[in-house]
C-alpha cells in the first residue's frame, strides 16, 4: 500500500474557525465551508515544529489513502467511529497536518460549570459520585454496552491491519445517547497502519505495557483494553485487581484476567470478548451493588 492516492489541500485555501483544542504534537481548529462526505463537520490538526520535524510524511500519506481504498461499507464504517485522517494540508512543498471530521456532537458533555467537552472514557475512570456529578447516572449495563462496542471497534480495526498503541482514556470518547452505548475514536494519526507509525508510539503514564514490551502489536491493545474492563468497574485510574469487575460478570473478569497476562500470546483476542460481552450487557442491572451486596456472577471459563 501505497500514499500516491492521498488528497491534498493547500493550507490557504482553508477557511480556519474555532480553535477547538490541542496537545503537545499540535493544535485542532475547526474548519469553515467545509464538509467531510459531504454531511460532517471538518476540523484541522496543525503539527507543531517539532513534531514536524520528526513526521513520517509517507505513513501519513497511507493513512489518508487508506480509507477511499477500502470497500464502500468498510470506509462508512471507519469514518463513523474515528476521526481517520482524510487529507493532507500542505504550505509550499511542506505536509503542515491532515483534515479529519470533526467529533460528533452525541460525543460531547456538558459539565455542572456548563463547559462543554469531548466525553473521554477519563471521566467514567472515577468515584461514582464523581461520575453522577460529572456525567449523570451510568449504569452497570452501560459500562458493559461500552466495552462491547469498543471491542467490536477494536476488533475490527485489527482486522484491518490498524493497530492503537496508546490507548489513552482521552482519545477514547463515549456516547450514551443512542439506543445502545457506542465508541468514538480521536488522535488516530497516533495509531499504526500496517506496521508504519506517523510519530513514535508513546504510552499513557499509568497505561503502559508490561516492561520491555514493544507498544505497537494487537497484543498491547488486548492488555491495555483489558485494563480498561477492570478500571471500570473500580472505578479509578489505576488498579489491576478484577474483584469488582468479577462481582458483576465472572466470564468477562475471566477474560480480564487474562488479558492482563504478562505473556503477550496468552492474550485473548477482542473477538473472543463479544459473546460474554453481549450476555453481560443484555444481564446486567440497572444500579449498581452497595457495599457488601453481590453482583450478577455469570459462571466463568472452568
Amino acid at each position: 500500500m501505497t500514499g500516491s492516492g492521498a488528497a491534498r489541500i493547500a493550507r490557504s485555501d482553508l477557511v480556519l474557525g474555532t480553535a477547538l483544542g490541542g496537545g503537545g504534537q499540535g493544535k485542532v481548529w475547526a474548519v469553515e465551508k467545509r464538509l467531510a462526505n459531504r454531511k460532517w463537520p471538518v476540523a484541522y490538526k496543525e503539527y507543531k515544529p517539532d513534531s514536524q520535524g520528526q513526521l513520517r510524511i509517507d505513513a501519513l500519506e497511507r493513512m489518508v489513502a487508506f480509507l477511499p481504498e477500502q470497500p464502500l461499507a468498510v470506509g462508512q464504517w471507519l469514518a463513523e467511529h474515528a476521526a481517520w485522517p482524510a487529507a493532507l494540508v500542505t504550505e509550499g512543498s511542506q505536509v503542515r497536518g491532515f483534515l479529519m471530521r470533526q467529533i460528533p456532537d452525541e460525543f460531547f458533555i456538558t459539565l455542572p460549570s456548563g463547559d462543554r467537552k469531548a466525553a473521554g472514557f477519563e471521566f467514567l475512570l472515577n468515584s461514582l459520585s464523581y461520575v453522577n456529578m460529572m456525567v449523570g447516572n451510568v449504569t452497570p449495563r452501560q459500562v458493559f454496552g461500552l466495552l462491547l462496542s469498543f471491542a467490536d471497534t477494536l476488533e475490527r480495526l485489527h482486522g484491518l491491519g490498524v493497530v492503537a498503541g496508546d490507548l489513552s482514556p482521552k482519545n477514547l470518547l463515549f456516547s450514551l445517547s443512542g439506543p445502545r452505548p457506542s465508541c468514538f475514536l480521536i488522535d488516530c494519526d497516533a495509531m499504526g497502519l500496517g506496521g508504519d507509525w506517523v510519530l513514535k508510539p508513546v504510552q499513557t503514564p499509568g497505561w503502559q505495557l508490561p516492561d520491555g514490551e514493544a507498544p505497537e502489536t494487537p497484543e498491547g491493545d488486548r492488555y491495555k483494553f483489558a485494563l480498561l474492563a477492570v478500571r471500570l468497574f473500580l472505578h479509578e485510574q489505576h488498579g489491576k485487581d478484577a474483584a469488582a469487575l468479577r462481582r458483576m460478570d465472572g466470564a468477562v473478569a475471566d477474560l480480564a484476567e487474562h488479558g492482563l497476562s504478562r505473556t503477550p500470546t496468552d492474550r485473548p483476542a477482542l473477538s473472543d470478548w463479544l459473546d460474554p460481552l453481549r450476555r453481560a450487557f443484555d444481564s446486567a442491572p440497572e444500579t449498581w451493588p452497595t457495599a457488601g451486596q453481590a453482583g450478577p456472577q455469570t459462571a466463568g471459563a472452568p
